[in-house]
């Protein structure tokens, strides 16, 4: 509490010494500009002061399918602001380094909330990431975009209530998806268009429910249900379209 005092005192003094200087300016328009880069400063300095950083503690190994895997130990914890990775800690396989991940692997670890930023920095070769039992309320184009060699995305039993047109439009290698145990009830038509070798779609479990797809011939007519709106939510329409 004391460090917060010690904030508020800092940011006050820092406010009344600008408003100072605000006022000898010679116009409004500069006044306006003015008060307004020091409240965007201020803004920015608070946001970076309340951001969580955190290392990813992991368990590495070779998994069944040959991935070199970071297993994100698990803490007792629940974040609802984002996170961002400072690192990854732990003892790699004689030879391994951030680069030879491939695989991430997080199951009720930190019960996150939103996507972890800074995730890409680390470790630059993902191919499959395993984000499951998480509190996971949606995923966003720039979430994934940063994951340009994705072939699996695993975010089942999460919170996860849509998934918008452009979700996967920087993965065109995915091959597989797996969003069963969500909250789904909107899934946009042109969702998967751009996923040409997708040949696992998995969605049951959720409001908006569908049979397993695992072979591309079952994708495309989870696809085309989808295409005919079978996953449609006025909802969510409404919203992105107020947000577009």
């Amino acid at each position: 509490m004391t460090f917060l005092r010690q904030l508020a005192r800092i940011k006050s003094s820092y406010y009344e010494h600008n408003s100072r200087v605000c006022m000898q300016l010679p116009n409004l328009n500069s006044k306006l500009y003015f008060s307004l880069a020091i409240f965007l400063l201020c803004m920015a300095v608070f946001n970076f002061l309340s951001a969580i950083f955190m290392p990813f503690e992991c368990y590495y190994f070779m998994d069944y399918n040959n991935y070199y895997t970071c297993n994100v130990q698990y803490r007792i914890m629940t974040i609802e602001d984002r996170v961002t990775v400072e690192k990854a800690i732990g003892e790699h396989l004689e030879g391994k380094t951030d680069d030879d991940v491939e695989k991430l692997t997080l199951s009720n670890a930190f019960k996150l909330q939103l996507f972890p930023h800074n995730v890409n920095n680390i470790f630059k070769n993902l191919k499959y990431i395993n984000m499951v039992y998480e509190n996971l309320t949606l995923i966003t184009t720039e979430d994934l975009k940063v994951f340009p060699k994705l072939q699996t995305l695993d975010l089942s039993g999460n919170q996860i209530e849509f998934i918008s047109k452009d979700t996967f439009i920087f993965n065109p290698n995915i091959e597989e998806i797996w969003l069963y145990d969500n909250k789904i009830s909107h899934i946009d038509p042109t969702s998967f268009d751009k996923l040409k070798n997708l040949k696992v779609l998995v969605l049951d479990k959720n409001v908006c429910t569908f049979e397993r797809a695992l072979n591309r011939t079952e994708v495309l007519k989870i696809i085309g249900k989808i295409v005919q709106g079978f996953c449609i939510s006025d909802r969510f329409t409404t919203d992105w379209n107020r947000l577009t």
